[in-house]
């Protein structure tokens, strides 16, 4: 997911954010937001916002470093539609400064054939050519929807997504967090913080965040529990003498 080399014939299409107004203030220092990420913070970012978007069972398949080959051809997560527990789409994070060409879609399309899966996305952190969105229209059987990083501006105010009420100031401590993040799982396999993430809620944080979880959806063991309530029993016994 490093920058992409070469070009691409034609202008990037600079997709219109959706919501109050694309070309506001808030906009602008939303999408800059996005684009300032890390490699890591954006992939978190879009993780979360697939969990906001209704996407369940999200997986990843392999890379989880900036640099290096990915197991899985051109797609970096694996997830459910939503409402669906069968039909299965193959994504890809591009965390690109140039826009996204025609080649990231015949990638992810090779591995979309290769494993039968009959949707594909690609999240971006910059524009896209037009080419590669008439690539991603191209083929009706194996459609791929390229999402912008403008367009991902927009859609997360839309939802609420790294934004504090009453939806246009941006949610500074939501984006700091999200070079912290780490997911547990809830039972049908979708990250727990995907789903709890809303006006820069997480429930699922590394470190001392006072609303978060530990690490990977980490409990106490109940041995841990018992100890320590145990130990407040007897301190309790001793001040009242029945120990002395």
């Amino acid at each position: 997911m490093t920058a992409a080399r070469g070009g691409d014939s034609g202008k990037p299409n600079k997709a219109r954010t959706t919501g109050n107004s694309s070309g506001s203030g808030f906009y602008s220092a939303f999408r800059t937001k996005l684009e300032q990420l890390s490699f890591h913070s954006f992939q978190n970012c879009v993780v979360l916002w697939l969990g906001a978007k209704g996407y369940r069972n999200i997986e990843w398949l392999g890379r989880r470093f900036p640099r290096g080959r990915r197991s899985a051809g051109g797609a970096d997560l694996l997830a459910r539609l939503k409402g669906s527990e069968d039909v299965r789409v193959a994504i890809a994070i591009k965390h690109w400064r140039t826009p996204v060409q025609r080649r990231s879609v015949d990638e992810l399309r090779g591995y979309m054939l290769k494993e039968q899966i009959p949707f594909g996305l690609i999240v971006a952190s910059s524009e896209v050519f037009p080419a590669a969105r008439r690539a991603g229209r191209a083929y009706v059987g194996r459609p791929v929807k390229l999402i912008s990083v403008a367009q991902l501006a927009g859609s997360m105010a839309g939802l609420g997504l790294g934004v504090l009420p009453p939806g246009n100031r941006i949610d500074e401590g939501f984006f700091r967090s999200l070079e912290h993040l780490r997911f547990g799982s809830d039972p049908d396999g979708s990250p727990r913080a995907a789903r709890s993430c809303r006006n820069g809620w997480l429930r699922a944080l590394a470190g001392n965040s006072p609303q978060g979880e530990a690490p990977n959806g980490y409990r106490p063991k109940v041995w841990v529990l018992f100890g320590v309530a145990l130990a407040f029993l007897l301190l309790f016994l001793w001040t009242l003498g029945v120990l002395r």
